[in-house]
């Protein structure tokens, strides 16, 4: 079976689990004349990727065997709630990560060994985000089209390819299809001209078809709002900026292109004027007028001194009172340039998309309204009566801290000085209850995860009573701070960044659709597939 860094001895590694060998799909059973419910996994054409039904499927070769698992910007060992965590062979992911029959081949594509690469085949160095492309968006409630740009800010530092080319995800995806000998790819790959042999090719392609849409920004002229148009050709100060890149990868676009594209590049992305957001609707510019009267524009400093692209409170009433100006009029239109949702609507009260699904396991329709619906299992069983018999008294949650809110945290030194570890967080009352103090060691402990995982007490008024919560960011095994075998060589991490505690895997698995040798994924919302992060119940124990 396949091994990580580092596997505690004595626990075995199931391969046990049903295993598919051919999938009846919907419109055979439902031609059949037979029911198609409940489908034998759930199925979420209303949520994004998930990944408890895309390792569910894997294990049982539903709807198909998996041949090859490529993973990138992901440590599901580590994130997911009650299938992995902390060297437990036993859990479901490492259970079927561990098995080559159900993944042959596992490719990871990463910047560190985290805990789902330790068990990869293949490791592909990947790029930081100072190292790499991005085309970063906005929340619906920013009233502008934004399309940010995020080109490197330096030269990646990971190995490079023969031909010179720095490894990355783009980079192994390139080769492989060259490999292949794909269309698309390599020279003369595009209509236009030009080739696809490096990541530059495609993204300042993207950064070009950003500069010269015609349509999805907005622009005041004449009182009202008009689609904006290419962006202007850049100044020889942007064209200085972008220099290096330009002589590095010249021909991926052509020089009107890249006077186009320089431009975006040297701003970090297109923006809509701010003004452009808003229509004259008489209402929009009665509150523009309250705006220019108020003083919530000034700064409350004394004497405030300006930079050229910087304008004072007077400059800004005198840009308000302007646009009001230009808005006067009109039959009272929408105030917003940008509406959010089907049809415009802001607020959708009913979702027919929703209403017209229905459950695959147990066929029944979901509401096109908002309602409250107790926590459940898929099947429907709300957890509330398992946990009736008070064993497991305590309800399990979690939370991001101020110091240490994401997963590669516990690599700044700083930060862990600040905060060392994750405690197991509990109330006063409870505390009192259960004679537990402060730093005392417990065992955290689930139905379905009897075995439990131990961290340190801490008491807080904060916390509600019959609450137990823990901070996100820590309890890594891997990820910097494991052991590694390359090439006969032996790498040692740090041990301060496998800081406890993380309790992931005594989150409550959904057995209502486990296998009969107890392989389960955890719970999820039965309608998007969100994975369930605080509906467990637990108990705690003196460890």
């Amino acid at each position: 079976p396949r091994q990580p860094a580092a596997v505690p001895a004595g626990i075995p590694i199931s391969r046990s689990g049903a295993t598919y060998e051919q999938t009846k799909l919907y419109q055979q059973i439902v031609q059949s004349g037979r029911s198609p419910y409940p489908a034998p996994r759930p199925w979420y054409p209303l949520g994004g990727g998930q990944w408890p039904e895309m390792f569910a499927g894997m294990y049982l070769g539903y709807p198909y065997a998996c041949k090859i698992l490529v993973q990138h910007m992901a440590n599901p060992a580590w994130s997911m709630p009650a299938m992995a965590g902390a060297d437990d062979p036993s859990l479901p992911w490492q259970q079927l990560i561990s098995d080559t029959k159900k993944i042959p081949l596992y490719i990871a594509v990463d910047t560190v060994i985290a805990e789902s690469t330790a068990y990869a085949d293949y490791i592909v160095p990947d790029t930081t985000y100072l190292e790499c492309w991005e085309f970063p968006g906005v929340w619906p409630v920013v009233p502008t089209t934004v399309q940010g740009v995020r080109w490197p800010v330096v030269d990646p530092l990971t190995s490079r390819t023969p031909q010179g080319a720095p490894m990355c995800l783009e980079q192994f995806l390139i080769d492989i299809a060259l490999h292949l000998g794909m269309p698309g790819f390599g020279a003369h790959a595009f209509l236009e001209g030009g080739s696809l042999a490096v990541r530059e090719d495609y993204y300042l392609k993207m950064v070009a078809n950003i500069a010269y849409d015609g349509s999805s920004f907005l622009s005041w002229q004449n009182g009202t709002v008009v689609a904006q148009g290419p962006v202007p050709d850049a100044s020889a100060a942007e064209l200085a900026a972008i220099r290096p890149l330009y002589q590095r990868h010249r021909s991926a676009l052509s020089e009107a292109q890249w006077r186009k594209a320089a431009y975006v590049l040297a701003r970090g992305g297109r923006f809509e004027n701010y003004p452009a957001a808003y229509l004259p609707n008489p209402a929009a510019i009665a509150r523009l007028n309250d705006l220019v009267q108020a003083d919530v524009l000034d700064t409350g400093v004394p004497g405030w001194v300006t930079a050229a692209h910087q304008v004072t409170p007077a400059d800004a009433r005198r840009t308000m009172r302007e646009l009001i100006a230009q808005g006067q009029g009109g039959d009272n239109p929408p105030w917003m340039a940008h509406t959010y949702g089907a049809g415009g609507m802001p607020c959708q009260i009913y979702n027919p998309t929703v209403a017209a699904m229905r459950s695959a396991i147990t066929g029944l329709p979901f509401s096109g309204v908002a309602r409250y619906q107790p926590p459940a299992n898929i099947i429907g069983a709300t957890l509330a009566a398992a946990a009736a018999d008070g064993a497991y008294p305590l309800l399990l949650s979690t939370h991001k801290d101020t110091v240490s809110s994401k997963a590669y945290s516990v690599a700044d030194p700083w930060l862990l000085e600040m905060m060392p570890e994750a405690l197991v967080e509990i109330s006063t009352t409870d505390a009192n209850r259960l004679g537990l103090q402060n730093g005392q060691r417990v065992r955290v402990v689930s139905a379905t995860h009897p075995r439990g995982m131990v961290g340190r007490v801490r008491v807080s008024q904060a916390i509600r009573p019959g609450v137990l919560t823990f901070a996100h960011g820590y309890g890594h095994w891997q990820y910097g701070a494991g052991k590694w075998v390359v090439d006969g060589s032996v790498f040692e991490g740090d041990p301060a960044r496998g800081a406890p505690v993380r309790l992931n895997a005594v989150m409550a698995k959904d057995q209502s659709l486990g296998t009969a040798a107890g392989w389960a994924t955890g719970l999820a919302d039965p309608v998007a597939g969100g994975q369930a992060f605080y509906d467990t119940s637990v108990r705690i124990e003196k460890a």
